[in-house]
């Protein structure tokens, strides 16, 4: 059986994590065999019991001393994850929202030929990959049924095998680094990068780890079409407060 660990890097944001917290219940995840932890990095907004309350099938780790940068929690996850026998590693940012059925989408991703890293979220900020080891990537194969060939991805909604996250580490080691981080994932020569098609989650963060400007309202950062109908009417209220605009189907 392949053991899926889902991981939640946190900090503060207490109305978004609310928010994202009951879109992952109303998805049914603790039907599931998915592991899932919380790693969060001493936020003062609340406290490990709110945590525990809003995740009820997630083991919580709080960390008594905030990280020095965001990039160090996920960090912790990756290595938590490498230290255990898990088989596919799912970091799912404390700012996104999962589609009813994302966890079914989960499943037939890490079953494509050939997968070894990829994403839950499909963002208009990541351009369709044209070419692969200086090879024309043909227009049908860039786009194909349930996925698109990315040329980068980030760390938010990304889906890799254990495999890939040895060579993760290997790579941020020889970069002389210790923390991992998105750049890491795009210089890593070889793998191509699956992304579900349309985006099995939304980002209703910020921009940036240390920016207050939504990604949502800002235009910048969208999934490619995400169902929003596929939430609760409860959630996506919830979400059009937050980012402060109606939400509607993503292109």
């Amino acid at each position: 059986m392949t053991r899926i660990l889902v991981v939640t890097p946190t900090w503060n944001r207490r109305s978004i994590l609310f928010t994202m917290a009951k879109a992952l219940r109303e998805s049914n995840l603790h039907q599931t065999t998915t592991e899932y932890i919380i790693s969060d990095d001493a936020s003062t907004e609340f406290d490990k019991k709110y945590l525990e309350k809003q995740f009820p099938h997630a083991t919580v780790i709080r960390h008594n001393k905030k990280f020095a940068k965001p990039d160090m929690n996920t960090h912790f996850c990756i290595e938590y994850f490498l230290d255990g026998e898990y088989d596919i590693l799912v970091i799912l940012d404390s700012d996104m929202i999962v589609s009813a059925n994302w966890h079914e989408r989960l499943s037939a991703l890490i079953h494509t030929d050939g997968f070894k890293i990829g994403s839950l979220y499909n963002s208009t900020m990541h351009p369709i990959r044209k070419t692969y080891n200086g090879v024309t990537v043909e227009p049908s194969s860039r786009q194909c049924d349930g996925y698109t060939i990315k040329s980068s991805i980030g760390f938010a909604g990304m889906v890799m095998t254990r495999e890939l996250a040895m060579e993760l580490r290997e790579n941020a080691l020889k970069l002389g680094g210790t923390v991992y981080n998105d750049w890491d994932i795009c210089i890593l020569k070889g793998p191509i990068f699956h992304c579900i098609q349309p985006s099995a989650l939304a980002h209703i963060g910020v921009v940036g780890q240390w920016n207050n400007c939504h990604y949502y309202s800002s235009g910048m950062d969208r999934a490619v079409d995400f169902d929003w109908k596929s939430v609760s009417s409860s959630v996506k209220i919830d979400c059009e407060r937050i980012v402060g605009t109606k939400l509607k189907h993503d292109t």
